[in-house]
């Protein structure tokens, strides 16, 4: 608590952790709301933008599972509509891996179409390819999350968001885990504030966005429903499992690795989630981006049996398999991209509990 609270006063912060599916870390600090003062507490919600990739692609391992779909299967075998303009070629491997050839938002969609499901969906259906699927890897920011968020509703029946509260959060017992909050929830969310710019509105502290489903970037949580639904990837937590070792074996294969160039950083992939491993030198001159993965990876730390997603704000959610530990940060201050330091704000929360359990 005191390495947090020195990290994130005067903007909030909570931090979760589970070691073989037992709660060991819940703590929080900070102001919510700089404006009233509202403090932060155990009831916080946290907008965890890309974090939010790890629990979209559970939701897609979780239906492999059941044998329901098949990872090199074609999108448009679930979702007949998506395969025109050579997409009859993309998988839901490739997406997974950031290969589909769709790293962009369709032309013309904007946030004022994020609350319209439909309306954003099949514009993802028409759009065209930049690349040959599987031949190159490049972030989807938002086109991860829509694409398998469809795939879920098409092979299931139901909106991903009903299906994460109804197939993790509610045999978990979770309740402050959205995508997509209710109204009685906007009390409870932590305002952004964006280090470049303190004065200015995050467009995701806009009440329209933060009840848009964005199964890429739209997460709203508190960290300790990150880290039980990671735990519950690695172990029983309360008798529940969410993945077998079978398929949490090959969700978190590596599947691909290399130097990334819209990160300007190399990175190490499995199936939806970027993995634990050797780390590069840090590089103080390098743009944003680099900046945030980087905080990201060392966070996760270097063991390879480590999976997880992080943010642009600089939460993250991670477990390894292995050791059996489950971390989940979640705050306010969008700062990862500023920090160039060699050891970022997460990378020290999540260190001080390592340290603490004798995990290297």
């Amino acid at each position: 608590l005191k390495v947090l609270s020195g990290l994130l006063f005067p903007t909030a912060g909570s931090v979760a952790a589970y070691l073989d599916g037992a709660p060991i870390v819940s703590v929080w600090a900070g102001v919510a709301d700089r404006a009233t003062g509202r403090p932060v507490d155990g009831d916080t919600l946290f907008s965890v933008f890309s974090t939010t990739k790890g629990i979209t692609a559970a939701c897609i391992h979780m239906l492999a599972q059941w044998g329901w779909l098949e990872y090199d299967a074609p999108v448009a075998d679930y979702w007949p509509e998506f395969g025109v303009h050579g997409k009859d070629r993309v998988t839901v491997r490739h997406v997974l891996l950031h290969q589909a050839g769709l790293p962009d938002a369709p032309r013309g969609l904007t946030t004022r179409d994020w609350n319209d499901w439909d309306r954003v969906v099949e514009a993802v259906a028409a759009a065209p390819l930049a690349w040959e699927p599987g031949t190159r890897t490049e972030y989807h920011a938002q086109t991860f999350g829509w694409i398998l968020g469809e795939v879920v509703r098409r092979v299931d029946g139901r909106p991903i968001e009903a299906f994460i509260q109804q197939e993790i959060a509610a045999p978990l017992g979770i309740r402050d885990l959205y995508l997509g909050i209710p109204d009685a929830a906007e009390s409870r969310v932590a305002t952004l504030v964006d280090a470049t710019a303190p004065n200015a509105t995050p467009i995701y502290n806009r009440p329209a966005v933060r009840r848009a489903v964005l199964p890429g970037s739209g997460g709203i949580m508190s960290a300790s429903a990150l880290a039980r639904v990671y735990a519950a990837l690695v172990a029983p937590v309360d008798g529940v499992r969410l993945l077998t070792p079978k398929t949490l074996a090959a969700a978190t294969a590596l599947e691909a690795a290399g130097y990334e160039p819209a990160w300007d950083i190399g990175v190490r992939r499995s199936l939806g989630y970027l993995l634990g491993g050797p780390l590069p030198p840090r590089r103080a001159d390098a743009g944003p981006a680099y900046h945030i993965v980087y905080g990201i990876l060392t966070a996760m730390g270097e063991r390879e049996t480590t999976f997880g997603h992080g943010g642009a704000d600089g939460s993250v959610g991670f477990a390894d398999r292995e050791t059996g530990l489950a971390v989940g940060v979640a705050k306010n201050l969008m700062a990862s991209a500023l920090d160039r330091s060699a050891r970022p704000a997460a990378y020290r929360i999540v260190e001080t509990i390592r340290k603490e359990l004798g995990i290297p």
